[in-house]
């Protein structure tokens, strides 16, 4: 008798030990899909950005996923069929047809800056694009980055933070003798 063999993608993920996958979800789903995940005892995050949103008279508090059609599960293999049974997911996130564990310090990344920063508008910006950065104040002091653009919308799903010109500074480069 002749076996087919044939290589799948849970097969990248570890057997013991749980790591985060990005998952793909239907259009205005991602909700309902971290309480299914819930309910079938799988961990998921979904990085929600808080508004305050005024229709006519009424004031009101919305949560928006930050990422539209994505939720983060964190796995080992034998919760990988739980994730693709749940209602609303599409699959997983594949790099070459290989899934790709994101780091922990990624999603610890994302909650953080999640936890902090809601609807941040910088007033006025004295630095340019290019610059090196460090913050130097909140919850995100001592991160050190590259000012990409002073303010506009960002393109693909890259993170871009605004934050108050007050709580970063310039760093100081190694004068070259």
């Amino acid at each position: 008798m002749n076996q087919t063999l044939f290589n799948s993608p849970s097969l990248s993920i570890p057997v013991e030990n749980r790591q985060w996958y990005a998952v793909r979800t239907q259009l205005k789903c991602e909700k309902q899909v971290a309480i299914n995940l819930k309910r079938v005892e799988v961990e998921s995050y979904l990085p929600l950005q808080h508004y305050t949103r005024k229709w006519g008279r009424r004031i009101v508090e919305v949560e928006i996923p930050l990422i539209s059609n994505y939720i983060f599960v964190n796995i080992s293999r034998s919760e990988y069929r739980k994730v693709l049974e749940t209602e609303h997911i599409y699959g997983f996130i594949k790099f070459g047809g290989t899934l790709s564990a994101i780091p922990e310090t990624e999603i610890l990344l994302l909650k953080r800056i999640l936890g902090e920063y809601k609807d941040i508008d910088v007033k006025s910006l004295v630095f340019e694009e290019g610059e090196e950065i460090e913050i130097i104040a909140g919850k995100l002091t001592g991160l050190r980055a590259k000012l990409v653009q002073q303010k506009g919308k960002n393109k693909g799903y890259g993170l871009y933070l605004t934050i108050e010109t007050a709580m970063i500074q310039k760093l100081k480069r190694a004068n070259s003798a």
